[in-house]
């Protein structure tokens, strides 16, 4: 929070619907405020902040978690940057893994993401103002970021996103936010699982039945090298009794 030691009268309203909560704040005679809006999307929430400052100055936020709690403290984190690049004499961007270094909105990245086991909380700064994203590396597993504004404003505002690590979600806001995504060490067939799971569960509008069809498809793709253990096994024991035989 943007002046965490500042006591704010805070006001909590419906618009259009948004919860929007206010705080206001006068300090030596200036009036500081700072908007936020929370927007449900599926089963996310958008949150935008609208700073406004009495004089022009630096803007800064800091996010050591993507939730701060004594539960969640010491869960590992992970920081992704969409990095502006060129392929083939064109623009585009790549999802990039990040453990620290710094980056500038919007001429290198146009968003960072810090992931944690179940969620996603994504930071998409405003496009018309310069900012820098500091990434540090607190120990092992944490890492936090700094965004911090290259020139001294009298207003700011910083759009995000949190969101539970859901590929229909991710896949819905774009952003190529679906590479967040860590589907391990045998990542293309763990997508082929999920595709197919997807797939039984729009016939059957159930994922217990979409388990079971996708069980079915590994038997069948399995059964030649089942028969064939199958087989071999059957041969051997046939062969046992002339194998004792020679034993004796």
């Amino acid at each position: 929070s943007t002046f965490p030691s500042i006591k704010f009268d805070s006001k909590i309203e419906v618009i259009n619907g948004a919860y929007v909560v206010t705080f206001l704040t006068k300090k030596d005679k200036e009036i500081i405020k700072k908007v936020y809006r929370f927007k449900d999307f599926q089963s996310a929430s958008w949150v935008e902040i609208d700073l406004t400052l009495p004089q022009e100055q630096n803007v800064t936020y800091s996010w050591q978690h993507y939730i701060y709690t004594d539960e969640y403290n010491k869960e590992p984190n992970k920081v992704f940057v969409s990095q502006k690049t060129e392929l083939e004499n064109k623009k585009t961007f790549l999802v990039k893994k990040v453990e620290k270094g710094n980056f500038n909105f919007p001429k290198e990245i146009s968003w960072i993401g810090l992931s944690g086991k179940y969620f996603l909380i994504t930071f998409f700064p405003q496009q018309d103002i310069a900012a820098d994203a500091e990434v540090k590396k607190l120990d092992k597993n944490s890492k936090m970021i700094n965004l911090r504004t290259s020139s001294e404003q009298t207003s700011y505002k910083l759009k995000f996103l949190i969101t539970p690590l859901s590929v229909p979600i991710l896949k819905s806001v774009g952003e190529k936010l679906i590479q967040t995504i860590d589907w391990g060490t045998f990542a293309p067939i763990s997508k082929l699982f999920y595709e197919i799971l997807v797939f039984f569960n729009k016939i059957f509008n159930n994922y217990g039945l979409a388990i079971i069809g996708l069980t079915i498809i590994l038997q069948i793709l399995t059964f030649p090298l089942t028969f064939a253990s199958l087989k071999s096994a059957a041969h051997m024991k046939q062969l046992q009794p002339q194998i004792q035989t020679l034993q004796k």
